[in-house]
């Protein structure tokens, strides 16, 4: 059998909480319940921050803003991609990027100080909330005309992976398929809306809301035992 911390094996140890998510669900009981699912992991003494480099929230985003305010009692700082980002004087325990714009959150998450900041607060033990375009872009590989197009590479934290937000069963698609065939190690998750799926510091795996997200292995995953 493939072990879920096999499957979704990190490109570098973190300490804290990777938490992937189609979007933010459509109903506010829903946005509650990753609200509370969030501040299980959160450390409520230390400040929330949420990037923008869209210009405006995302769908949903706001509500889960609201709900993550009233729960930790303590704002939630907005920050843009050129912005300073907090130094070690300023102890970060959630950070929420979110958004549609596969584009921009390559270029904010990619080799730059925003990148770097993020993924070494997620290193230090901070939980990052990451939906639509913002958690598909983690992957091994993306597709920003769509799953039915030709890809192109991801940032890679999640070494392998393909993350299709708003993805019912990725074998629907003859690209995906194509990379999966190709490529060794590979997997291809559908992360509908609501979905979210949490990561831990030693490679736990957590399915939250919505529906199951639907998995499929690519080459090199079936072992003769």
């Amino acid at each position: 059998m493939t072990r879920d911390e096999e499957v979704f094996a990190r490109a570098r140890p973190w300490l804290g909480w990777l938490v992937i998510s189609g979007g933010i669900p459509a109903t506010r009981p829903d946005v509650q319940s990753i609200s509370e699912r969030l501040l299980e992991k959160v450390d409520p003494s230390l400040a929330p921050v949420w990037i923008d480099p869209e210009g405006e929230p995302a769908p949903g985003l706001e509500d889960m803003i609201e709900d993550m305010e009233l729960l930790l009692s303590a704002p939630i700082e907005r920050l843009e991609p050129g912005d300073d980002m907090p130094g070690a004087e300023i102890e970060v325990g959630l950070i929420l990027i979110v958004g549609r714009n596969l584009d921009r959150w390559l270029e904010t998450l990619g080799s730059t100080p925003a990148g770097d900041w993020v993924a070494d607060r997620l290193d230090a033990g901070v939980v990052v909330f990451a939906g639509a375009a913002a958690a598909a872009v983690l992957g091994d590989r993306i597709f920003p005309d769509g799953a039915d197009s030709p890809g192109c590479p991801g940032l890679g934290w999640l070494p392998g992976a393909v993350l299709l937000p708003g993805v019912s069963d990725p074998v629907d698609y003859p690209e995906v398929r194509e990379y999966l065939t190709k490529t060794d190690h590979s997997y291809a998750l559908g992360l509908q809306e609501g979905t979210a799926v949490a990561i831990g510091p030693q490679g736990q795996v957590e399915v939250w809301t919505g529906e199951p997200p639907r998995i499929v292995l690519g080459r090199g995953w079936i072992r003769d035992e």
